[in-house]
C-alpha cells in the first residue's frame, strides 16, 4: 500500500513585503501632510505679521501727514549726501531732499532722523512705527481742477515704516502730501469771514444787492457784489472773480494726500 507524502509549502514572504510597502506609503503620506500643515501655518503667520506691519506703517504715515498739515518750518540746514545726520532732520521734519544723492534717506542704514509714532497698532507689533517728513518746497498746485491753477501750497514727502526687528516683516510706505501755506490760509479765512459779515440775510430793495434768505441773486443795479453776481461797478467787489477763486482755494485746498506707494526692497 502506497502512502502519500505531503511536502510542506515553503513561505515566499510576499504578504509581509506588501504590508511593509503599504506601511511605508502611509508613513510618507503622514509626514507630507504634517509638513504641508507646518508650511501653511507659517504662511498664515507671515501674512498676519505683514498685515500688522502694514497697518503700523500706515498709522505712522498718517501721523507724519498730520505733522505736514501743521506747516511747521523745516530745519534750515541743507541735506548733505555724505552726512545725512548733519542736523537737516529735527524731530521727524527734514529739509528738502537733494536729487543728486546716490541714495535716499530711507535707504541709508545710518540715517537716524526717524521719529517714533505715538500710536501703537497692537501689542503684537514689533514696536512703535517710525516716520520722517521731507519738505519739498512751495509752488504746488492746490486744486488740479482749478483754472488757472493756484500754486500756493507746500509739498511734503512722508516716509513711514514699521519697526524693524529680527524675523519680523518690515513695510515702508510713502506719500506726497499737499498743505496750504499758513499765510495764505489766514488771508483766505479773513477774506471769507469778511464776506460772511457783509452778507445781508434779510435783503432789501435799497440798492444793497446783498443776497436775501431766498438766495436771490437779482439785486438791483446799484448793488455791490457781496452775493449778487449781477451787481454794477459801484459795488465793493467783495465777490468778484478774485474772491471767488480765493473761496474755492479755501474750500478745496484743504490738506490732503495726493499719492502714495509702498517701497519694495
Amino acid at each position: 500500500m502506497n502512502t502519500l507524502r505531503h511536502r510542506p509549502h515553503t513561505q515566499s514572504g510576499m504578504v509581509l513585503l506588501m504590508a511593509l510597502v503599504m506601511l511605508l506609503l502611509v508613513t510618507l503620506l503622514g509626514v507630507t501632510s504634517v509638513r504641508m500643515l507646518t508650511v501653511e501655518e507659517r504662511m498664515a503667520a507671515n501674512s498676519f505679521d505683514r498685515n500688522l506691519a502694514f497697518q503700523a506703517a500706515e498709522t505712522a504715515l498718517r501721523e507724519g501727514e498730520a505733522l505736514a498739515a501743521s506747516n511747521t518750518a523745516p530745519p534750515p540746514t541743507a541735506m548733505d549726501c555724505g552726512q545725512l545726520n548733519n542736523g537737516a532732520c529735527v524731530n521727524g521734519l527734514c529739509s528738502p531732499p537733494v536729487p543728486a544723492c546716490n541714495s535716499a534717506r530711507w535707504d541709508d542704514a545710518s540715517f537716524n532722523g526717524w521719529r517714533n509714532a505715538t500710536t501703537l497698532v497692537s501689542p503684537l507689533a514689533a514696536g512703535a512705527p517710525q516716520f520722517f517728513v521731507e519738505h519739498l518746497g512751495p509752488g504746488f498746485v492746490c486744486d488740479p481742477q482749478e483754472q488757472p491753477p493756484n500754486t500756493v501750497c507746500n509739498g511734503y514727502r512722508i516716509t513711514a515704516r514699521s519697526q524693524p526687528a529680527d524675523g519680523r516683516a518690515v513695510v515702508i510706505l510713502q506719500s506726497i502730501y499737499i498743505a496750504l501755506m499758513l499765510t495764505m490760509a489766514r488771508d483766505h479765512t479773513l477774506f471769507y469771514e469778511a464776506y460772511n459779515d457783509a452778507s445781508d440775510d434779510n435783503g432789501d430793495d435799497n440798492g444793497d444787492g446783498r443776497r436775501d434768505d431766498n438766495g436771490d441773486d437779482n439785486g438791483d443795479d446799484n448793488g455791490d457784489d457781496n452775493g449778487d453776481d449781477n451787481g454794477d461797478d459801484n459795488g465793493d467787489d467783495r465777490r468778484d472773480d478774485n474772491f471767488t477763486n480765493d473761496v474755492r482755494v479755501q474750500r478745496s485746498a484743504v490738506p490732503g494726500r495726493i499719492s502714495w506707494r509702498e517701497i519694495i526692497r
